[in-house]
């Protein structure tokens, strides 16, 4: 497997434009402007974003006790799959709106129903409330049929949910995950320069998110010993240029040692988040069919 590829020529565009106007630093901005920042930079690149055409329903679903509030997708043709989603950014950004595009795209490609979870997020509710929201949301749907997802902190929460709800799911869809957050691999070590995810964005958020050392411990963050005992197939994707890409790669293989069906696809020459914004990025949305084509055929 070649782990790293030079950019494509619209990934190295968009690189520049980011070093030319990048966001703001996180330790020294208030957490408000940087959700504003991101939030709003979300929303252009939506706009751009051709939408899926929906032949299914949406539905926003608020809060009901523990369970958090989520979007749900139902296609016109039933499905007795649930795909229970996790966006990312880090545990600190990120939301429902945020996710809407990946989401659609995968209820389009697999005919699956699908819920968006909205879990709480850091700093306000350090860990374990994300987690602790995902598995309620896990734990409220119904039927026997059911898959986690998530890219980068959502993937973990995915990860978190089957190590200890495995023999309630029929798989796992993990887009580059956060799994180490020691941040010890050697790709950890090597990106550290931005306009991408960087070591120090990493550091950054796990310092929002855990509130001492025995959290850096736990499994419910930590996968660096989880096994996958009683797992279903798991599809993990990895990119080339991600300080998290080791440990995910690592994660896939000691998931496949230990006899889980992994599926695990990477792409060199992409960088960590790309999926989120691959509706503007032709060099991203390419890899995305084959992506649901893998995930539909791990319930198939």
């Amino acid at each position: 497997m070649t782990l790293i590829e030079p950019f494509p020529p619209d990934v190295a565009a968009l690189r520049q434009q980011l070093i030319d106007d990048p966001p703001p630093p996180y330790p020294t901005t208030p957490l408000a402007e940087l959700r504003d920042f991101f939030t709003e930079r979300n929303r252009a690149v939506r706009e751009r974003w051709q939408p899926v055409p929906p032949d299914f329903r949406v539905n926003d679903v608020p809060a009901s006790g523990s369970i958090p509030g989520y979007r749900e997708y139902l296609p016109d043709e039933p499905s007795d799959i649930t795909l229970v989603w996790f966006h990312g950014g880090g545990w600190v950004f990120g939301d429902v709106p945020t996710a809407d595009p990946i989401v659609r795209q995968i209820v389009q490609a697999t005919g699956w129903r699908a819920i968006s979870v909205d879990y709480r997020r850091a700093p306000e509710h350090p860990f374990p409330a994300a987690f602790d929201d995902a598995l309620a949301a896990v734990d409220s749907v119904a039927g026997d049929r059911i898959v986690v997802g998530g890219d980068s902190a959502g993937g973990n929460l995915a990860a978190a949910v089957a190590h200890v709800r495995a023999s309630r799911l029929s798989a796992q869809l993990l887009i580059y995950p956060c799994a180490d957050p020691h941040l010890r691999s050697a790709s950890a070590a090597e990106f550290d320069d931005p306009p991408f995810l960087t070591r120090s964005n990493m550091e950054w958020f796990y310092r929002q998110y855990l509130s001492d050392e025995t959290d850096f411990a736990d499994p419910r963050v930590n996968l660096t010993n989880v096994t996958g005992e009683g797992w279903g197939p798991t599809f993990i994707w990895t990119v080339g240029h991600d300080p998290l890409r080791d440990e995910a790669i690592a994660l896939a293989q000691r998931l496949a040692s230990n006899g889980v069906d992994v599926r695990h696809e990477h792409a060199p020459e992409l960088f960590h988040g790309c999926m989120g914004i691959a509706g503007v990025l032709p060099s991203a949305q390419k890899r995305l069919a084959p992506i649901w084509a893998a995930a539909r055929d791990l319930v198939d």
